[in-house]
């Protein structure tokens, strides 16, 4: 492959980064989000088993030009959205080529960089947090079941090394059924597995909204799927508050109940909240359902730092600007600030949930009236 580095796009980078820090900001840096040069994906992209050694060279690029200046390193972004549409028999491959590649980095940082600039590397893991429908034992453990092959299809590796048992137990099962001669899971080696656990500094969430999981009877065998591996309902209440996207309902309580599940399965990390926020179709100024959602998902994460000693250390609202969203492009609206896009010129407008945000940030007063 070419070495050629663009020295425009390191520039820019550049000029970013220290922009931020002269307005104090602390830049947060993604080295991967979900995109690849194109080469790289006509070999075989993520699944290729030198892509760790790809994203490795690539993250030292920017370890080397930027790292003086960033102490937050993300490696890759919501790793579990880039491997899930691949289907079952592949899903699984992919992630554990990301986990691997996730290491490498970690690694190199430490051993290279760490004592030199004195960062952090985390991967960014998403979803919901998922709640059994009733207190039933089957409804237990089919939420538990959902959340260990969603969120531990990275973290348990991370935390604790080795995919969760749940999922070692659930596929293979089902691939014997199915007719495969060993696990559609990969089986790490003792020393992938020591190699992985224990490298991330700090736990990163993406996280928006609750689902409701219910047990069902076992899925049929047949083609595999990895709803069929999971093996639940989800479903999410038509009484909970709506938002201009259809998968976002408004439940706070679920963030608090997710902050105690990472604080209790992975050794009480610290919590950097990457991503969290509201969307309308509007983006109207007056976005009182916006700076409620904001009110009330901060209330909850101050409660779990408060009363439950979760140790979260920063949190982030999406987003600042209107942006273009994956699969809804300009049509749902999360910023802080309207994009006029019908002006050339792209005019940016503050809404009223930027003035609370602002005002939270300034004060660290959630409410109207705080008490010292």
């Amino acid at each position: 492959f070419s070495d050629y580095i663009n020295p425009l796009g390191l520039a820019y980078y550049k000029n970013l980064i220290a922009e931020l820090k002269a307005n104090n900001i602390e830049p947060l840096v993604t080295i991967s989000h979900g995109d690849l040069p194109q080469v790289l994906g006509d070999i075989g992209g993520y699944y290729n088993e030198s892509f760790p050694d790809w994203i490795r060279d690539f993250a030292r690029v920017a370890f080397d030009e930027f790292g003086d200046d960033v102490k937050y390193w993300f490696t890759i972004n919501e790793p579990h959205e880039v491997c899930i549409y691949d289907g079952a028999e592949k899903v699984y491959d992919c992630a554990a080529n990301l986990l691997r590649a996730h290491a490498k980095i970690w690694h190199m940082y430490d051993e290279e960089y760490r004592s030199k600039q004195h960062g952090k590397v985390a991967m960014v893991l998403n979803l919901n947090w998922y709640e059994p429908e009733t207190d039933k034992t089957d409804d237990i453990i089919a939420a538990e079941t959902k959340m260990q092959f969603s969120w531990g299809l990275f973290g348990h590796a991370l935390y604790h090394g080795d995919w969760p048992p749940i999922m070692k137990s659930r596929i293979g099962l089902r691939s014997k059924l199915e007719g495969y001669p060993k696990s559609r899971l990969p089986e790490f080696t003792k020393e992938e597995i020591e190699y992985i656990k224990g490298t991330n500094d700090f736990l990163a969430v993406n996280s928006y909204t609750t689902s409701i999981i219910r047990a069902i009877d076992e899925p049929e065998i047949g083609d595999p799927t990895l709803e069929k591996d999971i093996g639940v309902y989800e479903y999410q209440r038509d009484d909970w508050d709506s938002s201009g996207s259809i998968w976002l309902k408004v439940v706070p309580w679920g963030m608090r109940k997710l902050l105690n599940w990472f604080k209790q399965e992975y050794f009480n990390p610290e919590i950097l909240i990457t991503e969290n926020g509201y969307s309308d179709f509007t983006g109207q100024l007056n976005d009182p359902n916006r700076t409620h959602y904001l009110t009330e998902y901060l209330s909850a994460i101050k409660d779990a730092m408060d009363y439950d000693g979760v140790n979260v250390i920063g949190y982030n609202v999406w987003s600042l600007i209107d942006n273009f969203e994956w699969n809804a492009g300009y049509t749902v609206k999360f910023g802080l600030v309207n994009v006029d896009m019908n002006d050339p010129n792209r005019t940016r407008t503050k809404k009223d949930s930027f003035y609370y945000y602002q005002k939270v940030c300034q004060t660290h007063c959630i409410v109207d009236q705080c008490i010292d």
